[in-house]
């Protein structure tokens, strides 16, 4: 049986399975061209074309997450800018509760919560949360109040082990917080991604990073466009944001300064946001996400978005 054909012999019903056994036992093959008889040949079933592309459309997808390190879900209100859940929280924060969440890791004795664990899955204490983000002593006293005040850590009795909320950053099966999250909006943040830009924007610069978090809530659930209503399904009905209107969001007197910010976040020398130059004015400009860093929807539009973020030239 050929290899990529594995995957669907195993969803065949038992009888299905047998009669193939059978077939491999009553027959042999020959090579056509040489004579050859081909030893240990095993009959494949014969795959829909159409649900042959559908696996590997999921594969590059899979392949998507693995190279950027896996994922984590963030959750958020959406259409609702994050300081309005999170009001003392500053936007250098934002980037800083970024990478605290990659390292959610998936829930074990049937919690509903994860615990911070390193990637070889030894646990994450207080103490190892300030080495692991590179801060100073009182930037994270602050920054470690702030995610207890507002529960989105919570420690264990000795302090080894930290929890954090899943309606903040979750990892794996979403239908098992669904009775908590309600109508939040969950997104795909990319691990790796995320920890490679923190390592590149740090000091002032980290509040340029924070913008990453802050446009969450108005990413497109299957185009990574920021638009008023990311949930919508009718394409027509999409409502993007401008530059402008994302300015007011987030708090942004002058929108020029706002792309220039935006245009400054880049990973592996590639921009984490792209302009739609389709109107001289900047103000109403409309804005992408790379989806390396951030990714809701599927393989037929990851295809297309990703190319709207190779190099040109």
């Amino acid at each position: 049986m050929r290899n990529d054909d594995s995957i669907f012999f195993k969803k065949l019903n038992p009888e299905a399975r047998r009669r193939l056994i059978e077939k491999e036992s009553k027959y042999q093959v020959v090579n056509t061209e040489t004579g050859e008889i081909i030893q240990n040949y095993k009959p494949a079933p014969v795959v829909p074309y159409n649900q042959k592309q559908s696996y590997d459309k999921f594969s590059e997808l899979r392949q998507h997450h693995k190279e950027n390190g896996g994922f984590v879900l963030a959750l958020c209100e959406e259409g609702q800018h994050v300081g309005e859940r999170l009001e003392n929280l500053t936007q250098a924060e934002y980037a800083l509760l970024m990478v605290v969440g990659t390292y959610a890791a998936y829930p074990v004795d049937g919690n509903v919560f994860c615990y911070l664990r390193h990637d070889n899955g030894r646990y994450i204490s207080k103490k190892g949360l300030v080495e692991l983000l590179n801060i100073a002593e009182r930037t994270f006293r602050q920054f470690y109040g702030k995610l207890i005040s507002n529960e989105i850590i919570e420690e264990n009795e000795d302090g080894e082990k930290l929890a954090i909320n899943p309606m903040y950053f979750f990892r794996g099966d979403l239908d098992t917080i669904k009775p908590f999250a309600g109508d939040m909006k969950s997104i795909r943040i990319y691990r790796q991604t995320i920890r490679d830009l923190n390592k590149k924007f740090t000091g002032k610069s980290r509040k340029q990073l924070g913008l990453v978090y802050a446009v969450l809530p108005f990413v497109h659930f299957r185009y990574n466009i920021l638009c008023a209503n990311p949930s919508e399904n009718y394409t027509d009905d999409v409502t993007p944001l401008s530059l402008g209107t994302l300015a007011e969001f987030l708090g942004y007197g002058d929108p020029k300064k706002l792309r220039q910010a935006l245009r400054g976040i880049r990973v592996n020398g590639r921009p984490v946001f792209q302009f739609v130059e389709d109107d001289k004015d900047v103000r109403k400009r409309k804005i992408i996400v790379n989806p390396k860093v951030m990714f809701g929807g599927n393989s037929e539009a990851l295809e297309s978005i990703s190319a709207l973020f190779n190099e040109s030239n």
